[in-house]
């Protein structure tokens, strides 16, 4: 058999003007871009924007209290933020620890239990998209008022000001929650934040109960003092970065119940 190798011209090609239109397409849709990316949200926030984030600790640790202030703050700085939805076994969702922020917060909480999680979250995104698609076809004149109504109620909003919303969801035992069962479509849709502008934090105490799709999608997580060498480890090994076991459990050893390691991209700091 005979190769014929052909020369392919390139003469019309110029690399450089061709990075320059690349570049110039970038600016035109940063918006677009910017609302799918895990980015910094504030420097004084431990989470990225469109983030999945893990708080481990035993009973009583501070799991929802570190969320609940991570939300409060984001609340405050992002213009973007436009309801926290917390998500509880019981439909019973007192908690003092979430009163105790409610003044901080300065967005919308709607509370929800596991049985009415997934149906709402569903509706929520397909109102976003509604939202989103408006936005970039600027319809916001052209459709009816009973349809503007609607969509700005479910969503929480007063108006189309906003470039694009970004949720807030706190699911507290996550571990134990069927929500969270392999495959299923909210395990599926948290993992996956970029494309739905969504930051979630899971409060568990047991690491073990996370899906595989859950841990390899972790932006940042909190491991709170109590664990032994071998659960911390155990915990790390999952992580989709590396790190020193020896030397971080030198440093975890001496923290309280209360204090915590944060686990970022690679970076460790006490929290």
């Amino acid at each position: 058999m005979t190769l014929i190798h052909m020369k392919m011209s390139t003469s019309s090609f110029d690399i450089d003007e061709f990075e320059m239109q690349v570049e110039l397409q970038q600016d035109m849709n940063r918006d677009k871009l910017n609302k799918e990316t895990m980015s910094m949200i504030h420097p004084d926030v431990s989470v990225q924007y469109n983030s999945l984030n893990v708080l481990v600790s035993n009973q009583g640790g501070g799991k929802t209290f570190t969320a609940c202030k991570e939300c409060a703050k984001i609340s405050q700085v992002d213009p973007h933020a436009h309801m926290l939805i917390i998500i509880c076994k019981a439909e019973n969702h007192d908690d003092p620890t979430i009163d105790i922020f409610k003044p901080l917060i300065h967005i919308p909480i709607i509370y929800l239990s596991e049985d009415e999680a997934e149906e709402y979250m569903k509706n929520l995104y397909e109102y976003k998209r509604a939202y989103n698609q408006i936005k970039e076809n600027n319809l916001e004149t052209k459709i009816v008022d009973d349809q503007v109504a609607e969509i700005l109620d479910a969503l929480k909003v007063d108006d189309f000001s906003k470039d694009y919303l970004h949720t807030l969801v706190i699911v507290n035992d996550s571990a134990k929650s069927k929500l969270f069962k392999t495959g299923s479509y909210f395990s599926h849709m948290i993992a996956l934040g970029r494309h739905t502008q969504t930051t979630t934090f899971l409060n568990i105490q047991f690491w073990k109960g996370l899906t595989p799709e859950v841990k390899a999608n972790i932006s940042t997580a909190f491991v709170f003092g109590g664990f032994s060498r071998q659960q911390l480890v155990h915990i790390l090994s999952q992580l989709p970065s590396q790190y020193d076991y020896k030397e971080i459990y030198n440093i975890y050893r001496t923290l309280s119940k209360h204090q915590k390691l944060i686990f970022n991209n690679g970076d460790v700091t006490l929290g």
